[in-house]
């Protein structure tokens, strides 16, 4: 099964605008919503969506927005609270970048 990278390098090289592709990866992300938490999806999103970051990025931590600010943190909690399975998503993810 191709990774979730190579479909983008695909859909890119095929001349689907990076705006498309973003739209396709935050379809999934806002699937991901209404799942229970404990739904094994949501593992496999948490995966692909480390792995998209670790592509982008490189295997150095992700740029912060603002370090010192205390805003993107209460945004992430507002989404998170908004849903457990977006909850245990963000809870993933952090882990993974952690731990790559």
């Amino acid at each position: 099964m191709p990774s979730s990278a190579s479909k983008i390098r695909t859909l890119a090289e095929a001349g689907v605008p990076l705006a498309r592709i973003r739209d396709l990866r935050s379809a999934n992300y806002d699937h991901a919503h209404d799942l229970d938490a404990d739904d094994p999806r949501i593992d496999d999103l948490a995966r692909r969506i480390a792995e998209a970051t670790r592509e982008r990025y490189g295997p150095d931590e992700p740029p912060e927005l603002h370090a010192d600010s205390e805003i993107p943190a209460l945004i992430q909690g507002t989404v998170n609270a908004s849903s457990p399975a977006w909850q245990r998503l963000d809870t993933l993810i952090r882990v993974a970048q952690r731990d790559a």
